[in-house]
């Protein structure tokens, strides 16, 4: 399956028109909870995007700040450019470190078999990752050895492949549910393959009491990551509200939304009609 195929499937099709009144604001979604920062509320997704923060702070980064961010370490991938000496693949690995201790983990130890790895090997990979996970061109059964895949290695990824959402803990659980209250009000009674949005293991699968990913299934990882990208892809094509952000960076607004969302899980009621 490709991303015409996903994009194509009635179920997909179905979703994505229920959810674009949520994309519009026609639909209201409520939502709150409180943890460590200050306490969340919204009313609608837009609003949930205009209350990013990360962390989830005072003086956490706003949307602007994390866009910053990202160019600047998409910036240094396209400085590096083929990996083809050592010096380049150490600069790699440190962006990758880099962007993992931005998303809050400080030690991803799988980024010390890329920094032991030659840069003949190192580039061999990245050339796999940027053409099985870019949405445009990756299919859903081509992951097949794929070693690299959890939370962390998705914010690198999505720093690497244009177009490619992060998908942890908070945005996993915020589509899961999103597709759990949409079954339940179009009377399904289990959720399409399509449709299936599996949780990081630990701390996001408890809180979302959905099916887990677990840290060794790094192929099931991917696919679900290909296919978080095409869903976000195509809800974005009718963005509603989030049209006032520009367009090249709508997909992240609405990832932006999500991660906002998934700190606790949506409640049966939490939508409006």
């Amino acid at each position: 399956m490709n991303r015409t195929d996903y994009q194509r499937d009635t179920h997909v099709l179905a979703f994505a028109e229920w959810a674009s009144h949520l994309l519009d604001g026609d639909r209201h979604l409520t939502h709150n909870w409180a943890g460590k920062g200050p306490p969340f509320r919204c009313q609608t997704l837009f609003e949930a995007f205009r209350k990013y923060r990360w962390p989830n702070s005072e003086n956490g980064e706003d949307f602007a700040g994390t866009i910053e961010t990202f160019t600047r370490f998409r910036s240094v991938i396209d400085e590096i450019g083929s990996i083809d000496t050592p010096s380049k693949k150490d600069r790699f690995v440190l962006n990758a470190r880099e962007i993992v201790a931005w998303g809050g983990i400080n030690n991803l130890r799988a980024l010390d078999a890329w920094a032991a790895m030659s840069s003949e090997e190192l580039q061999r990979h990245v050339a796999v990752a940027k053409q099985s996970l870019n949405p445009a061109t990756g299919v859903a059964n081509g992951f097949s050895g794929f070693k690299f895949m959890t939370s962390g290695f998705s914010k690198i990824y999505s720093a690497l492949v244009p177009g490619f959402p992060i998908y942890d803990s908070r945005v996993a659980c915020a589509l899961a549910c999103l597709v759990r209250i949409y079954c339940k009000r179009a009377n399904l009674i289990e959720v399409p393959s399509n449709l299936e949005f599996r949780i990081p293991a630990h701390r996001g699968s408890r809180r979302c009491r959905q099916p887990a990913i677990r840290y060794y299934q790094t192929e099931k990882y991917a696919q679900t990551n290909l296919r978080a990208a095409w869903l976000l892809g195509l809800l974005i094509e009718n963005p509603g509200k989030f049209s006032e952000v520009d367009a090249p960076y709508r997909l992240d607004a609405l990832q932006s939304a999500l991660f906002m969302i998934g700190y606790a899980r949506l409640s049966d009621d939490s939508i409006a009609e």
